[in-house]
Order: C-alpha cells, then sequence, then structure tokens
C-alpha cells in the first residue's frame, strides 16, 4: 500500500484523470466523488462530514461520507478509487457512534468496477446506484452485528487475549497500546468498565484510529471486526471453555 495523507475535498478533486485506452478507463476522483453525490442526494441521503486520504502522488483515494442520523448513530459510507490499476472502485458501509465517537466497517469492499474498456460516465452512474442499494441494506444488519457485540461480557484474561491478538493481527499498533491501555483498561476511559463487554474492546480499537489515514483504518476495522467475530464464534461454539482462554 502506497503512503497515504489526510487532504481535503478540494485536493481530491484537483488530481487530473489519466487519458483513456484501448483496455484501460481510469475514473478520475472528481468524476467518482460526483457520481457518488448524485446517486446519495437521489437517494434522499444528507452527508453531514466529509473525510478524504490520498497516496503520495494521488493515484489512490479513499474518501469517508458520514451521513445525518441520530444523537447516538450515523451511517456512513466509504470509497476508495485507484488511477494507478492498484484495484477496483469499491465502496464499504459502516457506523458512526456518535456517543463515543467511534466508527464501525465490516465486511469486503463491493467492488463493482474495474477500470477496463467500456466504463464510461452511464455506466459508472448505474453501478453507483446499485452499490449505494447493496449499501444502504447492509445498515441495518451491521447495527445488529454490533449490538451483539454487547452481548459478549469479557473477563480479564479474555481482554488480555483479545488485546494481544489484535497487536500480532496488526489491528493494534504497539505505537498505540499505550492510547488504547488508557481508553480500555484504566479506570475513568472511555471505554473503561468493571464488566467489560466486546463492543467495548472494540470500540476503544476503532477510537484510537481516528489520526490513521482512511486507508489504514479500512484495513485494520476489516482486521479487527475478523477478530472479535473469531472470538464470537469461540463463544457461541464453546461457552462451556471458551472462559478458560
Amino acid at each position: 500500500m502506497a503512503r497515504t495523507t489526510r487532504v481535503e475535498e478540494m485536493d481530491v478533486m484537483l488530481v487530473p484523470e489519466p487519458r483513456f485506452t484501448r483496455s484501460w478507463h481510469p475514473i478520475g476522483h472528481r468524476r467518482l466523488v460526483e457520481t457518488m453525490e448524485r446517486v446519495v442526494d437521489r437517494e434522499g441521503l444528507r452527508v453531514t462530514d466529509k473525510h478524504y486520504s490520498l497516496s503520495t502522488y494521488g493515484d489512490q483515494m479513499f474518501a469517508e461520507w458520514v451521513l445525518e442520523g441520530t444523537d447516538k448513530l450515523r451511517h456512513m459510507i466509504g470509497f476508495r478509487n485507484s488511477i494507478n490499476k492498484a484495484f477496483a472502485i469499491g465502496v464499504v458501509a459502516g457506523l458512526y457512534i456518535m456517543v463515543c465517537s467511534n466508527m464501525v466497517m465490516k465486511g469486503d469492499f463491493i467492488e463493482f468496477r474495474k477500470h477496463t474498456s467500456g466504463l464510461d460516465d452511464l455506466e459508472l452512474l448505474d453501478l453507483a446506484n446499485r452499490t449505494i442499494g447493496q449499501v444502504t441494506e447492509r445498515f441495518t444488519k451491521l447495527e445488529a452485528w454490533h449490538e451483539t457485540l454487547r452481548e459478549i461480557p469479557l473477563m480479564p484474561q479474555h481482554s488480555n487475549w483479545l488485546t494481544l491478538s489484535a497487536m500480532r493481527q496488526g489491528a493494534l499498533p504497539p505505537s498505540k497500546f499505550g492510547e488504547f491501555n488508557t481508553l480500555f483498561f484504566q479506570p475513568g476511559g472511555t471505554y473503561f468498565s468493571h464488566e467489560p463487554t466486546l463492543a467495548d474492546f472494540h470500540g476503544a480499537l476503532t477510537d484510537i484510529m481516528h489520526t490513521d489515514s482512511l486507508f489504514s483504518i479500512s484495513r485494520k476495522n476489516s482486521m479487527l471486526s475478523d477478530l472479535v467475530d473469531d472470538f464470537k464464534t469461540l463463544v457461541l461454539t464453546n461457552r462451556n471453555n471458551v472462559w478458560r482462554l
């Protein structure tokens, strides 16, 4: 993955679009952003906040849009694009938990088009329409998934095991352990509880990702969701023994 940094929307819009070739039709970041805006607006969704990351040379872009919601919960969409053949256009669903300001993004990207011949503005619009439709269907499932995390209590050995696993898998960089420790393990921390749940652990980890590039956040969220899903499966299939981890 190329080095990426957070940028303003104008920086994204100013990245030039490469010329089409016979077999490669790169869609510029500006065209994708404008198409997504049209589709989101037509669906009656209101964007309340936007964040972007670009690679060093601007050839890879990730966007995160927060949608209007309640005082406690808002939906999010993340989408990516490349103009250097690195990956296909993709969209992912997410939640933004207002109370604790952490993000929940789960699942692989819905890759709806590679930059191959035949990709034009009309096809891009049609594909964006279908993709946003899929994303909105995923919001309810994602909310239900997050609620299941609140139903799984953690004993100290489970919290320790999950933390070590997160570090081994790359979801928790060693440089951020101190911040995570304060949030989750220390009294007064945002996610500290004498009876913590898997949702608390998940929240603390996503909270410390805020300053990362959006590419990094997406990658770490994927690792984290896999980790908590594995732990959930362990709990549900072996309740009598999971507490002996």
